[in-house]
């Protein structure tokens, strides 16, 4: 947005559409705020090599969480955002974090040894710490 669209805003002589401005933070803002996060979890699977230390369920479950959050994303991406694509989405969220949890409850029951280092590098990462 240029000063001179801000100006006209504030002004009061121009209007802002609420559903452009919900597509942009949907688009810019959500949809890089999940996607983030997923390549941080990749990065961390990947380092543990999970490839070869998980199980059939566990790969099951992570295709499931990203069904949860691949059916939101390619609605918002083909659908005019509305309040039931709002409502999907963030059930789409909401069973995405009881998956996570379930994904993380699953590791630690396996017989497979869960390592520390991926959380607290993941800590060290967010807390600005890195490289250890």
């Amino acid at each position: 947005m240029s000063r001179d669209q801000a100006a006209e805003i504030a002004s009061g002589s121009a209007t802002v559409d609420v559903g452009d401005a919900t597509t942009r933070y949907l688009l810019y803002g959500l949809l890089p705020g999940w996607f983030v996060p997923g390549l941080a979890d990749w990065a961390m699977h990947r380092r543990t090599r999970i490839e070869d230390t998980a199980g059939t369920k566990e790969s099951l479950i992570h295709s499931l969480m990203m069904a949860e959050v691949g059916l939101p994303i390619a609605l918002t991406l083909r659908y005019e955002i509305n309040p039931l694509l709002l409502a999907v989405q963030l059930g789409g969220a909401a069973v995405h974090e009881a998956t996570a949890l379930w994904d993380v409850r699953t590791a630690v029951e396996s017989d497979r040894e869960v390592e520390r280092t991926s959380t607290a590098s993941w800590s060290r990462c967010r807390s600005r710490r890195w490289p250890p």
